[in-house]
């Protein structure tokens, strides 16, 4: 509850918090100087570049990519490079940011206007969210022996939590939890990512603010 000051802008939190796999770990690392120069040429404007998309699952050797330009998710073979497969969020904002979740064939994304769509990432069926009114920055996966919740925050600093046990019982709906404001500066509240430490069953956040909140 107490906030750590931090120099540097915070982008990521959940390599050490979160423990993800390895290859996604390895990849991260590859394309971190990618993400700072995007940003450095794009000025202040809140831009995820083409690294923070890519997500990868070490048991079917596939990632999954998105196009911010055209809002187009694709599905690539590891090792031969090819795309499988892709499907277009229709009618939605630009993707900000991107979470698949394996164990539940799942894919989430943000979008520009605070929208975020659950995707199913075999047939492209969707479902929708409006409870952020802002930009998404970021999601993270909360589990325990006895429910799953995605949670999700924006550049105005909300928090949203969903119910996604119950969206495995109904997948045509999306039950909202709770949507709070961040514990972030009141000048400055602006969420820029999200972990889940299972051990403690605790939520991390780093702000723009520069500091990491948890509860």
């Amino acid at each position: 509850r107490n906030p750590t000051e931090l120099t540097p802008t915070i982008h990521t939190i959940t390599h050490t918090l979160a423990r993800p796999r390895k290859s996604s770990f390895h990849l991260t690392l590859k394309y971190t100087g990618v993400h700072t120069s995007l940003k450095s040429m794009k000025g202040d404007r809140h831009k995820h570049s083409f690294a923070e998309t890519l997500q990868v699952s070490e048991a079917e050797n596939l990632f999954f990519s998105v196009s911010s330009e055209d809002s187009t998710i694709r599905c690539w073979d590891e090792y031969d490079q090819s795309e499988n497969y892709q499907f277009r969020a229709k009618g939605t904002s630009e993707i900000t940011v991107m979470l698949c979740m394996w164990e539940i064939n799942r894919i989430v994304t943000g979008h520009d206007s605070g929208m975020v769509c659950l995707w199913n990432a075999d047939t492209g069926n969707k479902v929708m969210s409006k409870e952020l009114n802002c930009t998404v920055s970021s999601f993270v996966e909360a589990k325990n022996l006895h429910s799953r919740i995605l949670i999700g925050g924006d550049y105005n600093g909300h928090i949203a939590i969903w119910n996604l046990t119950l969206h495995m019982l109904n997948p045509t709906n999306l039950v909202t939890e709770t949507v709070f404001q961040g514990f972030h500066d009141r000048d400055d509240p602006g969420v820029l990512c999200l972990a889940f430490h299972f051990e403690s069953n605790m939520v991390f956040s780093g702000g723009n603010d520069r500091t990491i909140r948890y509860w």
